[in-house]
Parts: structure tokens; C-alpha cells; sequence
């Protein structure tokens, strides 16, 4: 593996390492080292402020993570243990960067229009590695939430063979950002219809886009197909499925 070293508070050493980055569009090492460098630059400050105020945490993993993946639908199993870990029932996450923040993991955000997000663990001289979620900066509040909940999906699953990584942890964002239980709550069972002032509704209650909303009502077969497609045409039409994504009633971005 590849990493990258800094001191820190004169005399200690941060490695970074086991280094997994959501691509865009990096293309060469050289890339990749500027980043993880601006990455560990970042990191080095945060553990400054963090040991002069005394606010560290340790990381709040469950015993039985990294949950074991074998097919997509078990990513749903995996959120539901996390949030059955961390005590947060079947409730909406107000701010997704607090939360993983509570629980030891890092978040930081910088303006890196090249990655969609990297996880990491940080690792010092004879101290336990802090695991690290970095999303992009530029992002909006929507897909910064989603790729916040994603990046801590590939952090607490191990894939099985023949399965697609990022499928699962896409799934596992959905699941733990949405429950079941808490959308067929709103939802309902099964819907045939929906309006785009309930589905801004649902933005409100869950903080995930128009988009990610619809794809989780089609895994848990709330929505039929035919209901799917003509969601996602609508949503193409208004131009909400590209760059830069100008959805309808984008959150606060203290909601993250």
C-alpha cells in the first residue's frame, strides 16, 4: 500500500493508510499523493485543535464489524446492526457528520472536484488508528449526506466474492439513511404515484435527494418500475440528474 507520512506536534508520526478513494477522474500517483497529502495536512490541524480542547473519541465500531457481504440485499442487515449499535433505532440522522463524529470516526471535507470520497485510517506511534471519511467540499448537501453514509458502508462491510463494492455500500447508504420501517412509515407500503411535493416531503424527514429517495422506495418494491422510470425521466427532463444538480429544495448545509 501505498502512504504517506507527517509529523505532527513536533515529535509524532501520522501514516495514512489503507487508502480507498471513490474516483472521478484522478489519473495518475501524482494525483492521488496530492491528495492524501492535503488529506494528511488537514488531519494533522484536526488532531492539533482536537488534543488542545481534549474532545477525543474513540472509534465505536461494533464487535461484529466489518459485517461479512455475500449479496447485495445483506447491506441491509449491516445498516440495521450499526444503527442498532449506536442506539438510533429507526429515526431520521439530523446531522450525519455529528453523528460519526460522536463515534470516533473523522470526517473532513475538502475542495477536491477529482474524488467523490476516501476512507483511511490514521495511524500514530503507539496509539490506535482513527478511521477517516473525506468528502468533497463542493458537493451539495444532499449527495454530500449520501456519500458520507456510503463511505461508511465500505468502513463496516467486507465484500464477498462476485459482489459489487460499491453497489453495497450504495445500498447500505440508503438503508441506513432511510430505515424501512421509518419509510414505509411515511410512504406507505406500495405507491403506484407519488408527487414531487411529497417526495420533497421525504427530503425534509430523511436529508437524501429526490433521487436517492426513489431508489430506495424501488429496493424495498414500494414502487413498482413502471412508477421508477417515470420518476427518473421527470427528474432527467428537470435536469436534476447531472452537474450541477440543481434539485428542488436542496438542503441546509448544516444538515450534513
Amino acid at each position: 500500500g501505498f502512504f504517506l507520512a507527517a509529523p505532527l506536534l513536533g515529535d509524532q508520526e501520522l501514516v495514512l493508510e489503507g487508502v480507498e478513494f471513490r474516483k472521478k477522474t484522478i489519473t495518475s500517483q501524482r494525483e492521488e499523493a496530492q491528495v492524501q497529502a492535503q488529506v494528511l495536512h488537514l488531519f494533522e490541524r484536526y488532531l492539533m485543535v482536537e488534543e488542545l480542547l481534549g474532545l477525543s473519541v474513540e472509534w465505536d465500531k461494533p464487535r461484529e464489524a466489518p459485517y461479512p457481504i455475500h449479496n447485495e440485499n445483506e447491506a441491509e442487515n449491516a445498516a440495521a446492526g450499526l444503527r442498532a449499535h449506536w442506539g438510533l433505532g429507526s429515526d431520521p440522522i439530523p446531522s450525519l457528520v455529528e453523528l460519526l463524529e460522536e463515534r470516533g470516526i473523522k470526517v473532513l471535507s475538502i475542495k477536491a472536484d477529482k474524488i467523490d470520497g476516501l476512507t483511511a485510517q490514521v495511524r500514530r506511534p503507539n496509539r490506535p488508528g482513527l478511521p477517516v471519511i473525506v468528502i468533497n467540499s463542493t458537493d451539495w448537501g444532499e449527495r454530500k449526506r449520501f456519500n458520507l453514509a456510503h463511505e461508511l458502508g465500505h468502513m463496516v462491510v467486507e465484500v464477498g466474492q462476485h459482489v459489487d463494492a460499491e453497489r453495497v455500500a450504495h445500498r447500505f447508504a440508503g438503508a441506513f439513511l432511510m430505515p424501512a420501517d421509518a419509510l414505509r412509515g411515511e410512504v406507505g407500503k406500495h405507491r403506484t404515484s407519488i408527487s414531487l411535493a411529497e417526495l420533497a416531503r421525504l427530503k425534509k424527514i430523511f436529508g437524501a435527494s429526490f433521487q436517492a429517495i426513489t431508489y430506495r422506495c424501488k429496493d424495498l418494491g414500494i414502487f413498482s418500475d413502471a412508477l421508477f422510470r417515470m420518476l427518473f425521466n421527470e427528474f432527467t427532463r428537470r435536469g436534476w440528474r447531472y452537474p450541477p444538480y440543481h434539485e428542488a429544495g436542496a438542503l441546509p448545509a448544516r444538515l450534513e
